[in-house]
């Protein structure tokens, strides 16, 4: 399990998990147009972009 921290609280999560699936998991809500659960990630409308502290990206799609 990877844990970090999302929104101000301590989350686990497996590998391969996108940041919004946590996210929904956890009950933290963050806004999406594009994403679609039955269909692959695409990461195009920009709107479910998050903050990645410590990361190879400042901001990233949470879908992607």
């Amino acid at each position: 399990m990877i844990k970090f921290t999302l929104d101000g609280k301590q989350v686990q999560a497996e590998p391969g998990k996108t940041i919004l699936e946590v996210a929904t998991a956890n009950g933290i809500k963050i806004p999406t147009l594009c994403y679609y659960k039955a269909l692959t990630p695409w990461g195009g409308c920009r709107l479910c972009i998050v903050e990645v502290s410590g990361g190879r990206l400042e901001m990233a799609p949470s879908c992607t």
